[in-house]
């Protein structure tokens, strides 16, 4: 799969509120950082990276409780001579 550029567009009270939470987050003091952009940008990727990891999780525990029997159900049995 190609490369996926997201291009994020923040007005001034919400970019001022994602570069102190980016920065604390990177172990920084935001008030005195000299890239704020870059690191809301890294701390997206962090959050976006963070997001894909749940939902893969989320789909294979959902994909492993489909190949489970519910309670009560018989298990098929599959071997000669045994009872229907």
């Amino acid at each position: 799969m190609d490369p996926i550029t997201i291009t994020i567009t923040l007005d001034e009270d919400k970019s001022a509120r994602a570069a102190e939470i980016a920065c604390t987050f990177l172990g920084h003091y935001a008030p005195t950082c000299p890239t704020p952009a870059d690191h809301v940008r890294d701390y997206a990727l962090v959050q976006v990276a963070k997001h894909v990891e749940a939902t893969e999780r989320q789909l294979a525990a959902d994909a492993a409780r489909a190949a489970v029997p519910p309670f009560g159900d018989r298990p098929p049995v599959e071997w000669p001579g045994a009872p229907e």
